[in-house]
């Protein structure tokens, strides 16, 4: 119950996000001109960059729980034809 609650609050903190962004590129360009909105982007990018990077190197390219299904998330057919399979490589190898 909890994580599904999180869900709506991390929807409504990329709203206000992006409200004040661009509130604040608005102030930015004005005061600053092209220049200085130029280079407030290209830190948005490395900052996306840099977390980017620590994502891959703390969970890594690829999850590992990514494609992987348990018999709870097939189907009734398909139980039966893994098993099949699993029958026929085995029979196979030997």
């Amino acid at each position: 119950m909890f994580p599904n609650s999180l869900y709506g609050f991390m929807y409504a903190f990329q709203q206000a996000g992006m409200t004040i962004a661009s509130k604040f590129v608005g102030y930015l360009k004005d005061q600053g001109g092209w220049l200085a909105l130029q280079m407030f982007f290209t830190i948005l990018q490395l900052v996306g960059l840099s977390l980017s990077l620590y994502l891959i190197s703390r969970i890594g390219l690829h999850s590992t729980t990514a494609g992987k299904k348990t018999a709870e998330d097939r189907t009734e057919e398909q139980i039966p034809m893994k098993e099949a399979e699993e029958k026929e490589a085995t029979t196979e190898e030997n």
